[in-house]
């Protein structure tokens, strides 16, 4: 590549080999904003909720590379609004936990408390499709009643949009194909009487970076 802009691509995969180790990332945005040239680091959803966004502001910050952030809608707002599920809601939805499931579940390296999540009204899991049925599992032991609502959400927000309704006692519907979010409350309920009056914008998908 001889001219500027260019696009520089550091997506990453979860589990996969060939994926953009953080630190090279980090190396590449002071590379290049050394040489003079205004760097975007474009991400998908908002870049400080599970995005590595403070990792790579701290590293900039170490480096003296001066930084804005431009927020984003993170995956649990957008995919749940698309989906016809409203995050929040006076009656069952006084609090949102956000959380990642990319840790085992059963590892005692987990930084997750499973009797706390148990108790808050909705969770919102990301990066767990390969754990989905141990998550469910664990809110169950933890307290969490298997009759509660869960919604599986596949490629939120966009043409190829999959949902997928069950409780956390029917662990054995929920597929493994990301990218997904988890959402576990009684808000999921509200999909069924918004379903049939929610539009969706239409559009064609001509082309995806990832």
């Amino acid at each position: 590549m001889t001219e500027w802009p260019w696009i520089i691509h550091v997506g990453k995969r979860g589990y996969c080999v060939g994926s953009t180790r953080q630190e090279t990332i980090h190396e590449l945005l002071a590379e290049q904003a050394r040489l003079g040239r205004s760097v975007c680091r474009l991400k998908c959803g908002d870049p400080c909720v599970f995005g590595r966004g403070g990792e790579e502001a701290q590293a900039l910050a170490a480096a003296e590379i001066p930084f804005e952030i431009v927020p984003g809608v993170t995956s649990a707002l957008g995919a749940c609004a698309a989906a016809g599920i409203p995050l929040t809601h006076r009656d069952v939805g006084p609090m949102v936990a956000l959380v990642t499931g990319h840790h085992d579940p059963d590892s005692a390296n987990s930084p997750l408390d499973w009797p706390t999540l148990a108790k808050i009204p909705v969770v919102v899991f990301y990066m767990g499709v390969r754990h989905w049925a141990r998550i469910l599992e664990r809110l169950r032991e933890a307290g969490m009643p298997e009759e509660t609502p869960v919604a599986f959400i596949e490629s939120g927000s966009l043409p190829r949009q999959e949902v997928i309704i069950g409780t956390v006692g029917e662990i054995s519907l929920f597929p493994g194909h990301a990218p997904a979010i988890l959402v576990v409350g009684d808000v999921v309920n509200y999909r069924e009487q918004f379903s049939q009056w929610l539009r969706t914008s239409e559009f064609p998908l001509e082309g995806v970076l990832a």
